[in-house]
């Protein structure tokens, strides 16, 4: 039979075992475990996060439609909260490092953007809102890169949980398309039947998120993340991570979205490579590959009509809207879009706006209401974006022949949440995977 502290430092990694079970004064073993629970408290508060990202949206369509800005609230409220107890409290070095760079980042992009908002020149409601929007996927990094740097295997942990979120996902996404369009499943956020369908009339799923461009985020992320989990050599994947995968790819192949197909074409394309690759399981390459195609051949089996509405859709969108020229405005639009100096507030060009200001205010590419809204400032972030996105995308390409499958995984998505997705400052769901994807990206990975 084991004391609790016993207990305890059993649990611990081994620098805080030598702590616990050497004789200490009282004081400086309350410090201890004030470290430890300090440390714990980060690395749960990471994980509610992610659990909050992916059902977020279910909450607001199902149970509470009224809940949005509660729920945003808390959302930052706890990385604010966690920030500041990492950052005061007797935490790792690493932790209280990220904790400071975050804060420190906060300071000083809010004072950047309370700079460019004039008195009298937009509602302050807005302003506030644009401040937030802009300040959102730097907190949700920051508390998920704390949590993350308190256990080396917890980078690990948080992967298996975001891929089995995808197990509710199939289910749901598989019902919303075979259900009518005014069901309760198809409900939307504030109630009314959904506007977005197929040619054939077939709704596009959404999933536990509030619209399609949430769900397709999250699917192009747990495909990511299960192939990071199936691709390096020393793997040793279950049965659950085919499984996880194969109802990803069911989920791409019902979802209708274009997007989810493009976000998802990148970290494939790191599949490919690994074929070659010599620190990958050249054999699970192949056999991943081969997975994706009995899988359509299964949807086009058992849901035909899904698909093939699906097809249609994707080819009628095409004459009406030039995939590539859609992909070139996103990434390159914000040239020659500088009219001001300073822009017109933050916020002021947000989907917000159009209530507030006017329908004209809206400008919906992220790039262009960047410089619309802070003008040089935000002109020269959206370099800096084009400049990091560019540098992942060579570093993709490279890192499976350096031994790093996970972070080539991690990277491509990236690029594609840069270049692709777009809206990290705008779309809940999609700061919420910014904040994901980039924090994963940087976390430890110990050999497993």
């Amino acid at each position: 039979m084991t004391s609790s502290t016993g207990d305890l430092a059993a649990s611990r990694p081994e620098s805080d075992r030598g702590l616990l079970a050497a004789p200490v004064s009282p004081t400086r073993q309350g410090r201890m475990l004030s470290r430890v629970q300090r440390r714990d408290f980060a690395l749960r508060a990471a994980f509610l996060y992610v659990d909050l990202w992916v059902v977020e949206g279910a909450i607001r369509k199902w149970i509470a439609p009224g809940a949005s800005n509660a729920l945003y609230l808390a959302r930052d409220v706890l990385a604010v909260t966690v920030l500041v107890a990492v950052w005061s409290g007797s935490t790792t070095g690493r932790q209280r490092t990220l904790a400071y760079k975050t804060l420190a980042a906060c300071f000083l992009i809010t004072g950047i953007l309370l700079a460019l908002t004039l008195p009298g020149r937009e509602p302050l409601p807005l302003a506030a809102l644009g401040v937030s929007n802009y300040l959102a996927p730097i907190l949700g990094f920051g508390l998920i890169s704390c949590g993350l740097a308190a256990d080396p295997a917890a980078s690990w942990a948080l992967m298996r949980r975001i891929r089995s979120w995808v197990l509710v996902e199939v289910v749901l996404v598989v019902l919303q398309t075979l259900a009518p369009a005014d069901s309760f499943l198809n409900h939307t956020v504030n109630g009314d039947q959904p506007n977005l369908t197929t040619s054939e009339g077939i709704v596009r799923a959404t999933g536990t998120f509030t619209a399609p461009i949430g769900l397709s985020g999250y699917v192009a992320l747990a495909v990511a993340v299960q192939l990071a989990l199936l691709l390096p050599r020393q793997a040793r994947p279950g049965l659950l991570d085919w499984v996880c995968l194969a109802c990803a790819l069911v989920v791409m192949g019902v979802s209708g979205s274009r997007l989810l197909l493009l976000e998802a074409a990148l970290p494939a394309a790191v599949v490919l490579l690994c074929l070659v690759a010599p620190a990958a399981s050249r054999a699970r390459a192949l056999i991943i590959l081969v997975a994706g195609v009995v899988v359509f051949l299964a949807v086009q089996t058992f849901l035909p009509t899904v698909l093939n509405a699906f097809a249609t859709r994707i080819s009628v969108a095409q004459q009406t809207q030039d995939p590539v020229a859609r992909l070139v405005e996103t990434v390159m639009g914000f040239w020659g879009q500088l009219a001001s100096k300073v822009g017109d507030g933050p916020g002021s060009h947000s989907s917000a706006s159009a209530q507030l200001i006017g329908a004209d205010a809206w400008v919906e590419d992220e790039g262009s209401r960047w410089v619309a809204e802070l003008g040089v400032v935000g002109f020269v972030a959206n370099v800096v974006r084009q400049v990091v996105g560019f540098v992942l995308l060579a570093f993709a390409f490279v890192a499976p022949f350096r031994g790093k499958i996970v972070h080539a995984c991690l990277a491509a998505l990236a690029v594609a949440v840069v270049f692709v997705t777009g809206s990290p400052t705008a779309q809940p769901s999609v700061q919420g995977l910014a904040a994901v994807v980039l924090a994963l990206l940087v976390a430890r990975y110990p050999r497993r």
